[in-house]
C-alpha cells in the first residue's frame, strides 16, 4: 500500500530539511544515512571504551562488596592482590576455598576474617637469644603441624614473632603454652 503524503523533515546528520514520504524517515539521502550510521557506531565505541577505563580506574566492581561468595578473580579484586598473591595466600591455609566442578570460591566471611587478628612482631631492639626460640621449621617437626596450620594458630593467638634473615622464629615458652593448652 503506498501513501501520497509528503512530510517536511529536517536531516538528522546533515540538518537539512527535506520532503520524506513516511513519518519515519530520519535522513535525507543514503549518503546520510551511512554517514549517520557510522558516527552512531563510532559513538558506541567511545561509549564502551569510556566505560572500561572508568571500571579500571575504579579498581573493581562495587557489587562484589555484596556478594556472600567470592571467585578468585573478585577476591583479588577486593583486596587488591594479584590472583597469585591470593593463591599463595590459600596455599600456606590462611584462606579456606571450596571447589564447586573447576570453580574455586572463597567465603566473604573467611576474606573479611583474614585481617581480624593483626600480626605481631617483635621489634629489632627486643630480640631474644635464638636459643629460646623455635623457628617454623623446627616447630612444625616437633609438634607435627602443617605450615599453615601453624600461622594461623601464631596469629589467632597473638602470639609474638620476629624473623631473622629468612627465618621466623617464636618464643619456645609460648608456642609450648600455647600448645600444650591445645592438647587439653
Amino acid at each position: 500500500m503506498s501513501s501520497n503524503i509528503q512530510v517536511e523533515r529536517v536531516c538528522e546528520y546533515c540538518k537539512k530539511v527535506f520532503t520524506a514520504k513516511t513519518t519515519k524517515t530520519r535522513f535525507c539521502n543514503l549518503t546520510c544515512s551511512s554517514k549517520g550510521y557510522k558516527a552512531r557506531q563510532k559513538q558506541a565505541k567511545i561509549n564502551a571504551s569510556n566505560q572500561q577505563t572508568k571500571t579500571t580506574l575504579e579498581g573493581f566492581d562495587p557489587s562484589i562488596t555484596a556478594k556472600d561468595f567470592l571467585s578468585i578473580d573478585d577476591a583479588s579484586k577486593l583486596l587488591g592482590v594479584s590472583r597469585r598473591t591470593l593463591y599463595r595466600i590459600i596455599n600456606r591455609g590462611e584462606l579456606g576455598i571450596k571447589k564447586l566442578g573447576r570453580r574455586t570460591i572463597l567465603k566473604r566471611a573467611d576474606v573479611n576474617s583474614y585481617f581480624e587478628f593483626p600480626d605481631i612482631i617483635i621489634p629489632e631492639n627486643r630480640i631474644p637469644e635464638l636459643s629460646d626460640c623455635y623457628s617454623i621449621n623446627e616447630m612444625q617437626e616437633k609438634f607435627g603441624i602443617s605450615n599453615g596450620a601453624l600461622y594461623n594458630l601464631i596469629r589467632r593467638e597473638q602470639i609474638a614473632r620476629f624473623s631473622k634473615g629468612k627465618y621466623t622464629y617464636v618464643l619456645k615458652a609460648d608456642i609450648e603454652k600455647l600448645l600444650m593448652r591445645q592438647i587439653i
